[in-house]
């Protein structure tokens, strides 16, 4: 059984449905901003930990023993592609671990096979991917890589300097994170992005799951999950409209996180009271 993410990248929660759409906004965005997210794509958990537990019994991992464990899925992937999806997430949960090598050798013929049976290919991989395994992951026949840019942002020059033609996902909003995302930086690491690699292979989304938060109206600067998403559409909107254009969005973003400063300094005072 194929089982299936339910949520956004690096998520940790799984059902055994075959496949689960990827719905970007349970609650309604402010109008103009929902044009923004990353479009919704079905969504699979990916072959790699089949892989891993074949080659630690010994397995030889020849084609036709290739073919056998990648069955469900190719058949799953041709299904959707019948159905007239152009796009799927895979979130392989062992990429950004720290890959063996012939792990990650096993990854590639076995996403060439994925990446002819059905729609393109949008990988993601743990909290950090792809980290360690960003090299590996470049090289895989598919169509485009999520950057946790939150956990490790370096890994987006080398992402920029590789010249790899695929869609970079940078994963730049937070998506565990209490606090109120800085959309001015994230914009601007979006803006450089979008120069290089262009506008039209760059989406802006989240790090980490988005978390169950619920508004508190006395402490405007918590992020809800529904401003969480409100976030990752304003930051890819600043990014490709210039600040100029979100200027009220910005200045509300600047005031709530000026708020969050200004009430933690009394328990910062309280603190480095009790240390002298």
């Amino acid at each position: 059984m194929i089982t299936a993410a339910t949520t956004w990248f690096g998520t940790e929660e799984t059902n055994d449905l075959p496949s689960a759409a990827m719905a970007p906004a349970e609650l309604p965005l402010a109008p103009g901003l929902a044009r923004a997210l990353p479009r919704a794509r079905p969504a699979l958990i990916g072959p790699g930990p089949a892989l891993a537990e074949a080659l630690e019994t010994g397995e030889a991992l020849d084609a036709p023993r290739l073919a056998d464990l990648l069955a469900p899925w190719t058949a799953h992937l041709a299904a959707l592609a019948e159905t007239g999806a152009a796009q799927v997430q895979i979130h392989e949960p062992l990429l950004g671990t720290g890959l063996s090598k012939p792990l990650a050798d096993a990854l590639k013929p076995a996403y060439a096979a994925l990446a002819a049976a059905g729609p393109a290919i949008l990988l993601s991989g743990a909290e950090g991917a792809p980290g360690p395994d960003l090299w590996t992951a470049l090289s895989l026949p598919v169509a485009g890589l999520h950057l946790d840019l939150v956990t490790e942002p370096g890994q987006l020059r080398d992402a920029l300097d590789s010249g790899v033609d695929m869609i970079f996902s940078l994963g730049l909003i937070d998506g565990q994170a209490e606090d109120r995302a800085d959309l001015a930086a994230a914009a601007r690491w979006a803006r450089v992005a979008m120069r290089r690699h262009g506008a039209a292979r760059i989406e802006v989304t989240n790090a980490r799951p988005l978390r169950a938060a619920t508004e508190d109206p006395e402490r405007p600067w918590i992020a809800c999950r529904a401003k969480k998403e409100e976030e990752i559409a304003l930051a890819a909107l600043i990014a490709a409209e210039g600040e100029a254009a979100w200027q009220a969005a910005l200045a509300e973003n600047a005031c709530a996180r000026a708020l969050r400063d200004h009430a933690a300094l009394p328990r910062l005072a309280g603190a480095a009271a009790a240390r002298v």
